[in-house]
């Protein structure tokens, strides 16, 4: 079973892949890329094609991909925050400084915040007696990506799109401590 959502300004999808067997990326999906503590955005990965009435200078192509299978009563899942190169990208002529890149890194780095609340919730249902569990995998997955999306327009909010140095600051240090505080669900 395979349900596939869409939405945001950033251009936030979410996927939620079921009991499916297939390899994580196609062909045409090769530019995504899985987040890494190790490994943070470049200018370089911001590869797609900015259209004409986008109003933002610069936008990230984030995606929660959730993938599981349930055999002989056992819940196996992966989650995953993904950036599309492909889906990403900046306007002819954008300053393209580490700071405003930085801004972009943390809405990736919310991301992973929820991915690791999902991984979290999933272990705990993994944990004990499964019955209705693919209900509960859905359910689960639409209260924290509607909370994701909340916390990324929030986000762009309160450091009005990395404009206000004061928040941003904050916003960097409440993310790294959100990272810290589920690192045991990375």
């Amino acid at each position: 079973m395979k349900l596939v959502l869409f939405f945001f300004s950033i251009f936030f999808t979410p996927f939620l892949l079921g009991n499916s067997s297939s390899a994580w990326f196609s062909a045409k999906e090769k530019n995504k890329i899985v987040w890494n503590a190790e490994k943070k955005l470049e200018w370089k990965n911001f590869k797609g094609v900015m259209p004409a009435n986008f109003l933002y200078s610069v936008n990230s192509g984030i995606s929660l991909k959730v993938d599981y299978k349930i055999k002989k009563n056992r819940f196996k899942y992966t989650v995953n925050a993904i950036f599309s190169e492909n889906d990403s990208y900046f306007r002819n002529g954008t300053v393209t400084t580490t700071y405003i890149l930085n801004n972009e890194q943390r809405h990736f780095d919310i991301a992973e915040i929820y991915a690791r609340i999902l991984r979290k919730k999933y272990s705990e249902l993994a944990s004990g007696e499964i019955s209705d569990t693919e209900y509960l995998i859905t359910e689960l997955y639409k209260k924290f990506f509607e909370e994701l999306k909340k916390a990324q327009v929030q986000y762009d909010s309160e450091t009005n799109r990395s404009m206000d140095f004061e928040k941003q600051e904050y916003w960097n240090g409440r993310i790294d401590t959100m990272l810290d505080s589920l690192y045991k669900f990375r």
